[in-house]
Protein backbone atom coordinates (compact mmCIF):
# COMPACT_ATOMS: atom_id res chain seq x y z
CA UNK A 1 0.00 0.00 0.00
CA UNK A 2 1.32 3.58 -1.00
CA UNK A 3 1.66 6.10 1.70
CA UNK A 4 2.25 9.80 1.72
CA UNK A 5 5.38 9.76 3.91
CA UNK A 6 8.59 11.27 2.59
CA UNK A 7 9.75 7.67 1.71
CA UNK A 8 7.45 7.35 -1.38
CA UNK A 9 8.20 9.16 -4.57
CA UNK A 10 6.46 12.28 -5.68
CA UNK A 11 2.94 10.87 -6.55
CA UNK A 12 1.46 11.62 -2.21
CA UNK A 13 -2.22 12.28 -2.73
CA UNK A 14 -2.87 8.60 -0.96
CA UNK A 15 -3.10 8.19 2.53
CA UNK A 16 -2.63 5.39 4.94
CA UNK A 17 -6.11 5.25 5.58
CA UNK A 18 -7.36 4.54 2.22
CA UNK A 19 -8.12 0.85 0.69
CA UNK A 20 -5.41 -0.25 -0.96
CA UNK A 21 -5.65 0.28 -4.67
CA UNK A 22 -4.22 -1.46 -8.04
CA UNK A 23 -1.61 -0.13 -9.82
CA UNK A 24 -3.47 0.49 -12.72
CA UNK A 25 -6.00 2.25 -10.77
CA UNK A 26 -3.15 4.63 -9.35
CA UNK A 27 -1.71 5.46 -12.53
CA UNK A 28 -5.40 6.11 -14.07
CA UNK A 29 -6.14 8.27 -11.27
CA UNK A 30 -2.77 10.63 -11.59
CA UNK A 31 -3.11 10.38 -15.42
CA UNK A 32 -6.93 11.78 -14.93
CA UNK A 33 -5.31 14.42 -12.78
CA UNK A 34 -2.07 15.38 -15.44
CA UNK A 35 -4.44 14.80 -18.19
CA UNK A 36 -7.83 16.92 -17.06
CA UNK A 37 -5.75 19.71 -14.78
CA UNK A 38 -5.93 22.77 -16.42
CA UNK A 39 -2.94 24.09 -13.39
CA UNK A 40 0.23 25.42 -15.10
CA UNK A 41 1.92 22.79 -12.90
CA UNK A 42 0.10 19.91 -14.10
CA UNK A 43 1.10 21.33 -17.98
CA UNK A 44 4.97 21.76 -16.97
CA UNK A 45 4.56 17.78 -15.63
CA UNK A 46 2.71 16.35 -19.03
CA UNK A 47 5.81 18.54 -20.47
CA UNK A 48 8.60 16.42 -18.32
CA UNK A 49 6.32 13.19 -19.03
CA UNK A 50 6.38 13.57 -22.62
CA UNK A 51 10.27 15.03 -23.43
CA UNK A 52 12.29 12.94 -21.39
CA UNK A 53 12.24 8.73 -21.33
CA UNK A 54 14.45 7.71 -18.46
CA UNK A 55 15.58 4.83 -20.62
CA UNK A 56 16.87 6.81 -23.56
CA UNK A 57 18.30 10.30 -22.12
CA UNK A 58 21.59 11.75 -21.95
CA UNK A 59 23.50 12.98 -18.27
CA UNK A 60 22.46 16.46 -19.38
CA UNK A 61 19.19 15.78 -20.15
CA UNK A 62 18.53 14.00 -16.94
CA UNK A 63 19.88 17.14 -14.83
CA UNK A 64 16.95 19.36 -16.55
CA UNK A 65 14.72 16.62 -15.87
CA UNK A 66 15.35 16.55 -12.35
CA UNK A 67 15.29 19.94 -12.46
CA UNK A 68 11.89 19.90 -13.50
CA UNK A 69 11.05 17.42 -11.20
CA UNK A 70 12.22 19.61 -7.91
CA UNK A 71 10.96 22.43 -9.42
CA UNK A 72 7.28 20.97 -8.77
CA UNK A 73 7.54 19.60 -5.86
CA UNK A 74 7.16 16.18 -7.04
CA UNK A 75 10.94 14.95 -5.92
CA UNK A 76 12.69 16.67 -2.48
CA UNK A 77 16.14 17.91 -2.27
CA UNK A 78 17.64 14.59 -0.74
CA UNK A 79 16.20 13.14 -4.18
CA UNK A 80 17.37 15.79 -6.39
CA UNK A 81 21.09 16.00 -5.04
CA UNK A 82 21.32 11.92 -5.80
CA UNK A 83 19.43 11.90 -9.07
CA UNK A 84 20.63 14.62 -10.36
CA UNK A 85 24.67 14.50 -10.13
CA UNK A 86 25.92 13.21 -13.25
CA UNK A 87 29.43 12.17 -13.27
CA UNK A 88 29.84 12.31 -17.07
CA UNK A 89 28.92 16.34 -16.29
CA UNK A 90 32.27 16.15 -14.19
CA UNK A 91 34.16 18.83 -16.19
CA UNK A 92 37.53 16.28 -14.82
CA UNK A 93 35.63 13.17 -15.53
CA UNK A 94 38.33 11.95 -17.91
CA UNK A 95 41.36 12.77 -16.32
CA UNK A 96 39.94 10.93 -13.02
CA UNK A 97 36.73 8.70 -13.00
CA UNK A 98 37.12 7.76 -16.90
CA UNK A 99 40.89 7.24 -16.81
CA UNK A 100 40.00 4.51 -14.14
CA UNK A 101 37.53 3.12 -16.06
CA UNK A 102 38.77 3.69 -19.33
CA UNK A 103 36.26 5.53 -20.78
CA UNK A 104 35.78 9.08 -21.87
CA UNK A 105 32.86 11.35 -20.97
CA UNK A 106 29.63 11.37 -22.56
CA UNK A 107 27.39 14.05 -21.43
CA UNK A 108 24.93 14.19 -24.56
CA UNK A 109 24.65 10.17 -25.01
CA UNK A 110 21.53 8.95 -24.10
CA UNK A 111 21.52 6.36 -21.53
CA UNK A 112 18.90 3.76 -19.83
CA UNK A 113 18.96 4.91 -16.22
CA UNK A 114 16.70 2.37 -14.99
CA UNK A 115 19.32 0.40 -15.89
CA UNK A 116 22.29 1.78 -14.33
CA UNK A 117 20.59 2.36 -11.23
CA UNK A 118 19.47 -1.10 -11.12
CA UNK A 119 22.91 -2.44 -11.56
CA UNK A 120 24.07 0.08 -8.50
CA UNK A 121 21.21 -1.42 -6.48
CA UNK A 122 22.88 -5.14 -7.65
CA UNK A 123 26.13 -3.91 -6.49
CA UNK A 124 25.38 -3.40 -3.31
CA UNK A 125 24.33 -6.28 -2.84
CA UNK A 126 21.49 -7.58 -0.23
CA UNK A 127 21.08 -6.20 3.53
CA UNK A 128 20.11 -3.20 4.49
CA UNK A 129 22.08 -0.36 4.88
CA UNK A 130 21.72 3.25 4.18
CA UNK A 131 23.72 3.65 0.79
CA UNK A 132 21.63 0.41 -0.54
CA UNK A 133 17.92 2.18 0.61
CA UNK A 134 18.95 5.33 -1.22
CA UNK A 135 20.15 3.55 -4.23
CA UNK A 136 16.55 1.90 -4.53
CA UNK A 137 14.93 5.35 -3.81
CA UNK A 138 16.37 6.42 -6.98
CA UNK A 139 15.06 3.37 -8.71
CA UNK A 140 11.56 3.71 -7.46
CA UNK A 141 11.21 6.94 -8.35
CA UNK A 142 12.73 6.78 -11.92
CA UNK A 143 10.10 3.27 -12.33
CA UNK A 144 7.27 5.64 -11.21
CA UNK A 145 8.35 8.47 -13.69
CA UNK A 146 8.60 5.77 -16.06
CA UNK A 147 5.43 4.15 -15.32
CA UNK A 148 3.52 7.76 -15.81
CA UNK A 149 5.82 8.48 -18.99
CA UNK A 150 4.54 5.80 -20.97
CA UNK A 151 1.34 5.98 -19.50
CA UNK A 152 0.96 9.77 -20.57
CA UNK A 153 2.95 8.88 -24.09
CA UNK A 154 0.03 6.48 -24.63
CA UNK A 155 -3.14 8.62 -23.63
CA UNK A 156 -1.78 11.59 -26.31
CA UNK A 157 -1.33 8.72 -28.82
CA UNK A 158 -4.51 7.63 -28.49
CA UNK A 159 -6.07 11.06 -27.81
CA UNK A 160 -5.29 11.96 -31.12
CA UNK A 161 -7.68 8.93 -32.48
CA UNK A 162 -10.11 9.69 -30.30
CA UNK A 163 -12.35 12.62 -29.08
CA UNK A 164 -11.55 14.41 -26.23
CA UNK A 165 -13.89 13.41 -23.67
CA UNK A 166 -13.43 12.73 -20.02
CA UNK A 167 -13.27 8.76 -19.64
CA UNK A 168 -13.98 9.15 -15.95
CA UNK A 169 -17.19 11.11 -16.36
CA UNK A 170 -18.74 9.05 -18.64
Amino acid sequence: MWSSTERNTGISFLKNDQPSLAYEDVVTIVLHRIKYSSDSKMQRLVHLLTTYDVHHISPRKMQVLCQGLRWLNLISDYDYFYLSFQPDMHPKFNETIGKYYGRTARPDEPQDMVALWEERVISLGTGENMMRERTERMLKILLHYDVLHYAVTASENSDSHSSQSDPLLS
